[in-house]
């Protein structure tokens, strides 16, 4: 790949990256609701799930669809199932103001990443950039390992990157909140973006 192939594939990762959908939603309810620590690992999912559909496109995405399709449909209703699930359990959250909350311990947050994982995998949006636009910017049948490794590279930078910025603006609104009736609202609202992040999800073919 040339530099200016490179970049265009950069520039093209950023405007998926940057597009509201159901990545940032998850990760702005996912920071307002538990704080940066899991909204960062949650992305760390989410850039890893952009790995995997390079390689799933690499491989053939569209013979690997139509020979398990039934996979990429499973994984789409798990993803869609556990943010309805963290969605349920924010709006039962304690409605005590982040600053007098003890820190959280440390570990745990694979479940994080692995959602985020889940999240990109039952993206149509995602799905389909890797699959009909990759094609554009190498030839995937004759791609090399460097190609490859670069492509996910520049894909996993530029997506973690994009998304840890919405993180940290979600943190930092998140770090304002003084009382248990804005605490209230907050988990309500981060709630029914998960659920409603979840529904979209399952709802699209």
């Amino acid at each position: 790949m040339s530099p200016t192939t490179t970049l265009a594939l950069a520039g093209a990762v950023f405007i998926l990256a940057v597009t509201p959908g159901p990545a940032v939603a998850s990760i702005t309810a996912r920071t307002l609701a538990a704080g940066l620590a899991a909204a960062l690992w949650h992305v760390a999912g989410i850039a890893l799930g952009d790995i995997v559909l390079i390689s799933l496109a690499c491989l053939g995405m569209s013979t690997l669809a139509q020979n398990y399709g039934e996979v990429f449909l499973a994984v789409k209703w798990a993803g869609a199932a556990y943010l309805i699930w963290l969605g349920l359990c924010a709006f039962r959250s304690d409605d005590t103001p982040p600053a007098d909350m003890p820190p959280p311990p440390p570990g745990g947050h694979h479940k994080d990443a692995l959602t985020g994982l889940l999240t990109t995998l039952g993206n149509p949006k995602a799905i389909l950039f890797y699959a009909a636009f990759l094609p554009t910017f190498v030839d995937l049948a004759n791609i090399s390992v460097a190609e490859y490794l670069l492509i996910c590279a520049v894909a996993c930078s530029v997506v973690f990157a994009v998304l840890a910025g919405y993180a940290l603006l979600a943190a930092r609104a998140r770090r304002l909140l003084r009382s248990r009736r804005t605490v209230r609202a907050m988990n309500r609202a981060s709630g029914t973006v998960l659920v409603g992040t979840g529904v979209v999800i399952a709802s699209r073919s």
